[in-house]
C-alpha cells in the first residue's frame, strides 16, 4: 500500500509540473503575438487569419511559434517520460 502512495506522489507532481509548463507554453505564446503584432486588442478572428496568412509579420510568427513549441513540445515529452524514483 505504501508503494502505491509513493508512486502516486511521484505522478502527481509529474502532472504539476506538465501543468506549469503548460501554463508558461500559453504566455510565450502571448509574448510572440505581442512582439509581432504590437500590444493591440485581438482583432477577431477573420481578421486574425488574415494578417496570420498574409502578412510577412504573421508567417515570421507561425515560423518563429512553431520553432519555439517544438522545444516546449520536447520539454512535455521529457517530462512525462522521466523515471520514477520510487
Amino acid at each position: 500500500m505504501r508503494h502505491s502512495r509513493a508512486a502516486a506522489g511521484a505522478q502527481l507532481a509529474c502532472a504539476g509540473m506538465l501543468l506549469c509548463l503548460l501554463l508558461f507554453w500559453l504566455r510565450t505564446a502571448d509574448l510572440l503575438y505581442a512582439l509581432f503584432f504590437g500590444l493591440r486588442s485581438y482583432p477577431g478572428a477573420g481578421e486574425a487569419l488574415a494578417d496570420t496568412f498574409t502578412t510577412l509579420r504573421g508567417w515570421m510568427l507561425l515560423l518563429t511559434g512553431r520553432l519555439v513549441g517544438g522545444l516546449f513540445a520536447g520539454f512535455a515529452f521529457a517530462i512525462a517520460f522521466m523515471p520514477c524514483r520510487c
